[in-house]
C-alpha cells in the first residue's frame, strides 16, 4: 500500500471515528456528489446548533466576558479551519476532499457546541 493511500485510509478512519462518537453519519448517496451533499447538510445542521449554543452562551455573559467569548470563538474558527485542512490535506486533490472537510468541520462544531453548553455564567 502506498504512503498516500495509507494516509487516506488513516484519515478516513479518524474522521469516521470522530463522527461516529458524536452521531452516526447516514447518507443514502451512491455517488461522490451525493455523499458530498449529505456531508454539507450535516455541516449545516451542526453549524446551526453551534450558532444556537453560542447565542445561549453569550446571553449568559455580559460586557467583558462576552467580548472574551467572541475572541475565543474567532480563535476557535481559525483552529477549526487549520485542523480540518491538516486532517484532510492528503485528499486535497480528490473528489472525496469536500466530504471529508465538511465532516471534519461538522464533528468539530459538535464538540464546540458541547463545550459552549458548559461555559461558565458571569458572576
Amino acid at each position: 500500500m502506498s504512503v498516500r493511500l495509507r494516509a487516506l485510509v488513516i484519515l478516513a478512519l479518524t474522521l469516521a471515528t470522530t463522527v461516529a462518537r458524536a452521531k452516526p453519519f447516514h447518507c443514502a448517496g451512491l455517488t461522490q456528489r451525493e455523499m458530498n451533499d449529505c456531508a454539507y447538510e450535516e455541516l449545516r445542521r451542526s453549524e446551526a446548533a453551534l450558532g444556537r449554543a453560542l447565542d445561549a452562551a453569550r446571553a449568559r455573559l455580559d460586557g467583558e466576558e462576552r467580548e472574551r467569548l467572541d475572541l475565543a470563538e474567532q480563535a476557535w474558527e481559525h483552529f477549526r479551519d487549520a485542523e480540518c485542512e491538516a486532517r484532510c490535506w492528503p485528499s486535497r486533490s480528490g473528489s472525496i476532499y469536500p466530504m471529508l472537510r465538511a465532516l471534519c468541520r461538522a464533528g468539530l462544531a459538535r464538540e464546540r457546541t458541547r463545550s459552549l453548553a458548559e461555559f461558565p455564567v458571569a458572576p
